[in-house]
């Protein structure tokens, strides 16, 4: 039997499938009176489809039961299309429905659907539906789900729109959700909980929105362990407007107020209390995935820098700008740069001052860059190179045009040697820099005249940088240059050419012949290559020939005792390894043309005695009680080393060994060596012994 139902008049109803739906059931419980509950105990709605703006319902069946305690309601969708995605295989169901004028409510229900980003959820949930004014609250909870517990209001009317709120929100669920929405993120495993607000409304066609995210304890991390986090304290404000998908675009603000962040190779740290770290971008939603733009972060006190354009997934050949707004070197130093360079000498500098410029890339490859650099001090902290009152204005682009820097500091030290002020002019075109005009570097009290100075940066992948310099060195006070360096006392000057010096492949190669005028004489260093300069651990290959060099202020300056005579040889086939011998042959002697007066000092025949492990003549061992200087019509003596060990020789072949020291005249003295093989380490300890004055023994 069918009863006719005399439902009671409809209020005004928003526009909506949703609110039509919500108005169906108001219809049905309470247009509904007891006789027609008598008649009708159950109330089915089937409809393919229920669409409107910023909604869609599919395969839609609703059901309502009529008992004496209360209507029951079970409606069931095939897919729900909503602005932030789909859903589909939704049950919504509620045993206990309840009508009071123009409201429906529900004390406990249970909501199940399937999303694309979070697999199967089940919610029990509360709420109510006013059907004058569209106004909808719903309380969800899920025992074990990701979003904990959630709450939805939403408003009707002309202007609809609500409000979404979800506490205890699974961080790796929330990824999960980001990933399916296009956004591209590294491997991790996020723990931690948040809360999340977001705010909605339509005008017209057109939908806004705000949302408040809070993170607490954050922690992750990546299976190679190049991305972690730890108690990371996370506050976000998105807001925006359109659709999720292509067209939405808004803004986002990102505070971290602390804990632990690791990208390898960098480490940021945030104790409670300080400053936060901030990132601010405009982004969009292309059909290929996300533009950031507008981009800015600053880390207070430390630096401040601005992206103009950032895609995820990255695009291999995008071009974008990224501007130094600010930098403190003493600390954006450590933090953002130094760890990059680990391994390198530039590892071991501490820089200081302020910074500004702007890098423009392609892809990797840098297309023009601009720095200044103010109250500016670069500091090896092992005592190599210090600069002092360091200013940049550097510009340089790949453009086909000229660009003109500078570079200038107050004074410096390279390693104890004091450098004066100096002012470099710098040109660049393409890949090429060189200097204006020639530069001038006061070194202690002369000057490095550079004339030639010419650097090309690599052009290609797995290229490397080259330069090449002409230079001449200007009389220094030898005196001078040994009081910064801890030497002993020396006199005259030191100058030299410095020609033809050529970097390529991390090879340091002169092609001429450096030369140093030194003791009256001269030092000529040929075939010079240095392997690795910049590295750890150097390798130098060079021949050394030197030229009659006086004697007399070379032994003077040392402990070692006076000689006076000329003094010529060569150290050829020279390799050092970290700055150690490790193989030459040296020969050190004196000139067959030298015409000058030979004598040698009682104190200069022990020490050259203990350096050959041998000893005087009889006849010699006696004279040294009485006299104190002794002609002698030649020295020299050589070494051959490998593999540890000195093979020695001397200026002639002795019984049993080899001369040192020749004598001449009366009193005659000779010194001759015994040992042929000595250990390096040991010959050194003995030249060192020799030199510093202690008293050398004769066997």
């Amino acid at each position: 039997m069918c009863s006719r139902l005399e439902p009671r008049a409809l209020p005004s109803v928003p526009r909506g499938p949703g609110h039509r739906l919500f108005a169906l059931l108001w219809l049905l419980a309470g247009g509904l009176g007891a006789g027609g509950a008598a008649a009708i105990t159950q109330l089915h709605l089937d409809t393919p489809a229920l669409a409107g703006p910023g909604l869609r319902i599919e395969d839609l069946h609703a059901r309502v039961t009529f008992a004496p305690e209360g209507l029951a309601l079970v409606v069931e969708a095939g897919r729900l299309e909503v602005p932030g995605g789909a859903l589909t295989r939704l049950r919504l169901t509620c045993p206990r429905l309840v009508q009071r004028a123009h409201r429906l409510a529900c004390r406990r229900g249970r909501l199940d659907f399937t999303d694309p980003g979070l697999g199967t959820r089940a919610y029990t949930w509360a709420g109510s539906y006013v059907l004058a004014t569209g106004a909808l609250r719903l309380r969800l909870q899920g025992r074990g789900d990701p979003f904990r517990r959630l709450e939805v209001w939403f408003t009707g009317g002309g202007a609809p729109g609500g409000r979404l709120r979800v506490r205890g929100l699974s961080l790796a669920a929330l990824a999960a959700l980001l990933r399916h929405h296009g956004l591209v993120l590294p491997p991790l495993e996020p723990r931690g909980t948040a809360t999340a607000v977001v705010r909605f409304r339509r005008r017209g066609a057109h939908w806004s929105w705000e949302g408040d995210l809070d993170v607490r304890e954050l922690a992750f991390s990546n299976p190679d362990g190049t991305l972690a986090a730890e108690s990371v304290r996370l506050r976000a404000r998105v807001s925006g407007r359109g659709l999720p998908g292509p067209g939405m675009r808004g803004r986002l603000r990102l505070e971290g107020t602390q804990g632990a962040l690791y990208i390898d190779p960098l480490y940021l740290e945030r104790r409670p209390g300080a400053p936060p770290l901030e990132l601010e971008a405009a982004f969009r939603r292309t059909r290929h995935g996300w533009v950031f733009e507008r981009v800015h972060y600053r880390h207070p006190g430390v630096l401040a820098l601005a992206l103009d354009r950032l895609s995820l997934p990255p695009q291999p050949h995008a071009a974008f700008t990224l501007t130094l707004l600010d930098a403190h070197l003493d600390r954006a130093w450590p933090a953002y740069v130094q760890p990059w360079l680990a391994g390198s000498l530039a590892d071991d500098l501490d820089l200081a001052g302020t910074a500004q410029g702007t890098l423009r890339l392609r892809g990797r490859t840098l297309e023009a860059v601009r720095l200044q650099v103010r109250g500016g001090r670069v500091d090896d902290h092992l005592g190599r190179l210090r600069l002092d009152g360091v200013e940049i204005d550097l510009e340089h682009a790949r453009d086909g045009q000229v660009h003109h820097s500078r570079v200038r500091w107050r004074n410096g030290r390279l390693y104890r040697v004091t450098l004066g002020a100096t002012d470099l002019a710098l040109r660049s075109q393409g890949t090429r820099w060189s200097l204006e005009k020639e530069a001038s570097l006061p070194v202690l009290d002369g000057r490095l005249l550079v004339d030639t100075f010419d650097l090309r940066l690599p052009s290609g992948k797995g290229a490397a940088p080259e330069w090449h310099l002409d230079a001449v060195l200007t009389p220094v006070s030898l005196r001078r240059l040994a009081a910064a360096l801890h030497w002993p006392p020396f006199r005259g000057t030191l100058s030299g050419v410095i020609p033809d010096v050529h970097y390529a492949h991390h090879r340091l190669r002169v092609g001429g012949v450096l030369l140093a005028q030194v003791f009256d004489g001269a030092v000529r260093v040929r075939h010079l290559v240095l392997e690795r300069p910049f590295g750890r651990f150097p390798r130098l290959h060079a021949d050394v020939e030197l030229d009659r060099l006086d004697l007399e202020p070379l032994t003077g300056a040392f402990s070692f005792g006076r000689i006076e005579g000329r003094l010529s040889g060569y150290v050829r086939d020279l390799v050092l390894e970290d700055w150690q011998p490790v193989a030459f042959d040296a020969w050190l002697g004196t000139p067959a043309d030298d015409r000058g007066p030979h004598r040698i000092s009682q104190r200069a025949v022990e020490n050259l005695s203990s350096l050959g492990g041998g000893a005087t003549g009889a006849l010699s061992k006696g004279l040294l009680r009485f006299f104190e200087n002794f002609p002698y019509r030649r020295l020299g003596i050589g070494c051959r080393l490998a593999e540890g060990v000195c093979r020695m020789r001397g200026v002639a072949p002795a019984p049993r060994g080899y001369y040192i020291v020749q004598g001449r005249l009366l009193p005659h003295l000779d010194v001759v060596g015994y040992a042929t093989e000595l250990d390096w380490n040991t010959l050194v300890a003995r030249l060192k012994a020799a030199t510093r004055g202690g008293k050398a023994r004769i066997r």
